[in-house]
């Protein structure tokens, strides 16, 4: 029997009632998101009118996109258990990378593999498909940076935040990837306010150097996105397991490359590119008239935001999500337009990218 995540979901009951039926909280949300970018935008180490003008054009079209993307979902009443696994997968994976000082992505795909493969052998794939992603969310959170959170404590308080924000959101912008990333991202960043506010948050990580690999990492975001898409579509290994297997493949082959050839610098940048691009590919093919021309599209728009991004909020989980969902939310608003697509798509498939 087939897992496919997309097939299954044709004959799921219709979504109940939340506590906002309405979509403008979605508008907020996705409001909230563009400003968080324009925020990264505003330290990036592009200057000049061209690439303002050119953030304008992707903020316009981003905001076509978050209409397009809201489909109807809703937030509803978050469950303990998402909790609670959001949690121990952030505590796992924080130990992986801080005591051990393993690579973050493969830390980070490791935990998740590890742990949809148990959930799949111990009561089979619906407990996968249910819990892959809180687990994926607590793992993007439990690479945040020692620089970031001094005492592993707030690192644990963001993995409870964001799995808090994960299960409210299992329902909106269902099968969009990016979504789980940016959701991480959305735990660190409160409990990095609440740390700012009692003097227990760091200084923050320095800003990864892309000198000598900026092809590469353009050409490695649209390849992994297809990747992700393929295996998805055509394995059935759902979205999770179809963005961890390859990217933690793709990080151990990059750990082992000679250092003559490529510095552990450029080793990082280019697992997080496959790591972050992964996540577009992670998108549901209801999503996009075209997928293999429109994840083309997103994965050329990754790479150029993960060549221009800051450095404000490096070392914080869960950026690489908030790329590739900001590269997907172009991607549906130039899609849109280009097809003259005005009404939003009806989506059905299974709340977990």
């Amino acid at each position: 029997m087939s897992h496919d995540v997309t097939n299954q979901s044709q004959h799921l009951p219709p979504c109940r009632p939340g506590w906002f039926p309405t979509t403008r909280h979605l508008h907020l949300t996705g409001l909230g998101l563009l400003v968080t970018f324009a925020w990264i935008a505003q330290f990036s180490r592009g200057d000049g009118i061209g690439g303002r003008a050119l953030l304008i054009l992707a903020a316009l079209l981003g905001l076509f996109g978050i209409y397009h993307a809201s489909e109807g979902g809703h937030l509803v009443v978050p469950k303990l258990i998402d909790v609670v696994v959001s949690v121990l997968a952030t505590g796992i994976t924080s130990i992986a990378v801080r005591p051990l000082g393993l690579p973050q992505v493969l830390c980070s795909t490791g935990v998740a593999i590890l742990g949809c493969t148990g959930l799949w052998w111990a009561q089979g794939s619906v407990l996968r498909e249910r819990y892959s992603a809180p687990i994926y969310v607590g793992s993007f959170v439990g690479i945040t940076s020692a620089l970031v959170f001094h005492d592993a404590a707030w690192v644990m308080a963001a993995g409870g935040i964001a799995g808090v924000l994960w299960s409210a959101s299992r329902e909106a912008w269902v099968g969009l990837g990016g979504k789980m990333g940016t959701i991480a991202l959305g735990g660190v960043l409160i409990a990095a306010a609440m740390a700012s506010a009692t003097h227990h948050l760091g200084r923050g990580a320095g800003h990864i150097p892309l000198t000598g690999v900026s092809v590469a990492i353009v050409i490695i975001c649209v390849v992994a996105a297809q990747v992700t898409w393929l295996l998805n579509r055509f394995l059935g290994l759902g979205p999770v397991l179809s963005s961890a297997i390859p990217t933690f493949v793709a990080a151990l082959v990059l750990a082992v490359v000679p250092a003559h050839l490529l510095t552990p610098a450029q080793v990082d940048a280019l697992a997080a590119a496959w790591f972050s691009s992964s996540f577009v590919g992670m998108t549901s093919r209801d999503r996009y008239i075209h997928p293999f021309l429109s994840l083309l599209m997103a994965g050329v728009i990754l790479g150029f935001l993960f060549l221009s991004q800051g450095s404000r909020l490096e070392g914080m989980g869960g950026l690489a999500g908030l790329l590739a969902l900001t590269a997907n939310l172009i991607t549906l608003g130039a899609a849109a337009i280009i097809t003259r697509r005005w009404r939003k798509p009806q989506v059905a498939v299974e709340p977990l990218a």
